[in-house]
């Protein structure tokens, strides 16, 4: 990989992390397309709100923390 690839994926990464912090929430993950042959460690889920992107280990922490967060109002 050289250099310009590596700013490019850094950049998404970038990017990516800015969606999700701006969205106004709560996000709304829905797996996205071709993803259902791989592993589910490896599944990529998309925010309709903000589209983002989380992975599915993401995806499972995040669920939990909403689900800790009704139950603690």
């Amino acid at each position: 990989m050289d250099k310009d690839e590596f700013r490019g994926i850094v950049e998404e990464v970038r990017l990516n992390n800015k969606r999700l912090q701006d969205c106004p929430g709560p996000h709304d993950f829905v797996l996205e397309k071709g993803q259902e042959p791989m592993p589910l460690s490896r599944r990529k889920y998309r925010c309709t709100r903000c589209n983002g992107t989380v992975d599915a280990i993401t995806l499972l922490w995040y669920s939990k923390g909403l689900e800790h967060g009704r139950k603690a109002c």
